[in-house]
């Protein structure tokens, strides 16, 4: 019966790393929760106005897309004025359509081709943007997402070494003569 038990305790020493593994993931998972939190709370983004950016030959065939759209946390583009560059005239919002998340403007032509499509534009706009508490906590979610990707890495290696721990103790022991 001795060796059942110390067997038995061998089989144990799996506990640890079993807890450990737990706790990992409970950490994980809530820390890009909260984190995911914190980045999207609204306290977070400041609007900022554009004053005449040039779009150049705005058609109903091709998406522009304004120079601020790459900026960190963009969202809410809205157009304040659309003129036309060329002769300053103002383009009414029944000329075009736009794409408030991803900062596009594009022609719309009901029939036929308006004295607008394919040409330059100057448009003002405001946007909503990320400060640098948004951008940081953005970059952590990133990471525990990549620290994701490597999890099942972890567990293997853990598994592995507590294979090799148990092969060692079963088969390292010396043999005794009877």
């Amino acid at each position: 019966m001795k060796g059942f038990s110390s067997k038995q305790a061998q089989v144990q020493t799996i506990t640890p790393a079993v807890l450990a593994l737990t706790l990992a993931a409970v950490v994980l998972v809530f820390g890009i929760i909260i984190t995911q939190e914190l980045r999207d709370v609204d306290m977070l983004k400041y609007s900022t106005t554009v004053g005449n950016e040039t779009l150049t030959t705005v058609s109903n065939l091709s998406v522009e897309t304004v120079a601020y759209s790459t900026t960190p946390g963009f969202s809410n583009f809205a157009v304040i004025i659309m003129t036309n560059a060329t002769d300053g005239v103002v383009i009414q919002s029944g000329n075009y359509t736009i794409n408030a998340a991803a900062g596009t403007v594009i022609a719309t032509v009901a029939g036929t081709l308006t004295t607008f499509n394919n040409t330059n534009w100057n448009v003002t706009y405001s946007y909503d943007s990320a400060t640098d508490a948004y951008i940081g906590a953005n970059a952590t979610v990133i990471g525990f997402a990549t620290f994701g990707d490597f999890w099942e890495i972890i567990v293997l290696a853990i598994v592995i070494s507590v294979v090799i721990g148990l092969l060692l103790i079963v088969f390292g022991q010396p043999r005794r003569q009877r």
